[in-house]
């Protein structure tokens, strides 16, 4: 069931992510950086379970939803590095609009 939510910035989506990870304790002052790798590997981890949720066609966990983790995840770390998500990738998408066909021969 999919419920009416008002749409959001990227920093929006950015700062609600890190902050429910602050209040549910995933972050201390001294370990935000820390946790960087840690962190990285997680958003894998999301992509891996929704290539199984394609694989499987699994009702809970689906496709959907762990793409929407892997996103959160990636904002929260946006947040922890203070960058500006909106800005960032409005940059890579006017870049990536300017290659080459196929990146330049690259297949994927």
């Amino acid at each position: 069931m999919k419920t009416n939510y008002q749409p959001l910035t990227l920093n929006e989506v950015k700062q609600m992510s890190y902050e429910i990870a602050m209040s549910h304790g995933f972050h201390t002052d001294d370990t935000n950086l820390l946790t960087l790798p840690t962190k990285l590997m997680l958003v894998v981890s999301e992509v891996s379970e929704a290539m199984e949720a394609h694989r499987n066609g699994r009702v809970y966990g689906t496709i959907e939803e762990e793409i929407a983790d892997a996103i959160i995840r990636l904002a929260d770390i946006a947040a922890m590095l203070d960058m500006d998500l909106d800005w960032w990738v409005m940059h890579k998408m006017d870049y990536n609009k300017s290659r080459a066909m196929n990146h330049g021969g690259k297949l994927y």
